[in-house]
């Protein structure tokens, strides 16, 4: 037994026994569920009893067992399925239940072996059909992606499903694969238990991705408060780590500037500021720079001229103001520019938002909005001026 009254102590040990362990864990792969001669799979699809906890605690349903009754069908997210403002914007436990006939042999014969899959939800669904693995979307946003001549994403901000990334290595896609580490603000999130988790999070991560040759990158968070100071030997041992892990691929975790700490937010102009931002940046870390976020929200169909906040030609005047300075940086050390966002989403209702996050450069139901078609002649331009294009990046893709 080792006891330590030093939180450094105790850090450093936990991070050494992961990282022993680790060395232990990678050496296996991830059992994919496809079907074989060997291995039969069983699909949960369909409608799913429901029911949302919406006591005062959140509790009520351990308290009563809810998971001992019948619940309610639903066939999909619950936040846009019913007519009741309540569940549309519920935030707490909600209890999912399927009834579900398994063949004989998986209970009678001792040798067998039955592993429960579920599956990765993604928040920027279309409306209705829910936030679960949807093949025609899929089919749909790769189809986009190929359309803007665009050859890369990250997954923001948790991994996606095992499906999405066999598209990406079958077409070419560049992922930045990013684990669940968002919403890291607070002084207790860089205490001993978060970091102990956040280091099996990415033994979980880079396991069960680090044989898609998609993947060039592991993101190990999303704009954490990187400011406060534990976040320093913190994520020194989270990178690390990961390092360790997977020697082959960099490592990263997506960063932005506190706007109230920032004197100079308030007389921001685009081009001036992000200019002096890659320059310093650049001048203190001497590496390349991705800008992984940028963008404006714009409502479908809303415009003005002059140019007006959560108009189409707003979003559009933002992105060239940003693609000057690209431009500017692009043969120096600016190695990549990720738009925020692929397509519009819902989100909790607040005063800075038009019915969810519209900085998508689609809307929820993939129609492009004016800048889609700049990012197009964009991309495909830089495409073209960069070298020969190889027979699989044509539109539209073969699936």
């Amino acid at each position: 037994m080792i006891t330590s009254k030093s939180p450094g102590m105790l850090l450093r040990v936990l991070y050494l026994f992961a990282v022993l362990d680790a060395a232990c864990l990678l050496d296996t792969g991830m059992l994919f569920p496809r079907e074989s001669s060997s291995r039969e799979v069983k699909e949960l699809n369909g409608l799913w009893s429901f029911r949302a906890d919406k006591s005062p605690n959140r509790n009520q349903g351990f308290e009563r067992a809810w998971y001992k009754s019948r619940l309610v069908e639903v066939p999909s997210s619950y936040n846009d399925v019913t007519q009741d403002p309540t569940l549309r914007d519920f935030t707490g436990w909600v209890w999912y239940e399927r009834e579900v006939v398994v063949p004989s042999r998986w209970i009678t014969d001792k040798g067998t072996r039955v592993v429960l899959r579920v599956g990765s939800a993604h928040y920027n669904s279309i409306v209705i059909r829910g936030k679960g693995l949807d093949w025609p979307l899929i089919v749909k946003d790769f189809n986009l992606i190929k359309w803007l001549g665009a050859n890369s994403f990250r997954t923001s901000h948790y991994p996606y499903a095992e499906e999405i990334m066999q598209m990406c290595d079958r077409h070419g896609i560049v992922v930045i694969d990013e684990c669940p580490g968002v919403g890291i603000k607070d002084i207790r999130s860089f205490g001993n238990a978060s970091l102990a988790h956040h280091l099996v999070v990415m033994e979980e991560l880079v396991r069960r991705d680090k044989n898609h040759p998609s993947v060039v990158m592991w993101s190990v968070a999303n704009e954490p408060a990187a400011e406060m100071p534990p976040a320093g030997y913190y994520f020194k041992t989270l990178i690390e780590h990961t390092k360790a892990l997977d020697p082959t691929r960099p490592v990263t975790y997506i960063t932005d500037s506190n706007y109230a700490r920032d004197k100079g937010a308030t007389f921001e102009v685009i081009p001036i500021q992000l200019n002096t931002q890659f320059e310093n940046w650049y001048g203190k870390y001497q590496k390349p720079i991705i800008q992984s976020e940028y963008g404006a929200d714009a409502v479908p169909g809303l415009h003005s001229d002059p140019p007006m906040m959560f108009t189409e030609e707003y979003q559009n005047v933002v992105l060239q103001s940003y693609h000057n300075v690209f431009d500017q940086k692009r043969k120096q050390y600016v190695i990549g520019e990720l738009i925020w966002n692929f397509a519009d989403f819902m989100t909790a209702q607040g005063i800075t938002r038009v019915v969810g996050n519209k900085k998508g450069i689609f809307s929820r139901q993939r129609q492009p909005k004016s800048a889609a078609f700049i990012l197009k002649e964009r991309y495909w331009r830089l495409a073209n001026a960069t070298g020969r294009l190889p027979p699989w990046a044509k539109y539209p893709c073969s699936l």
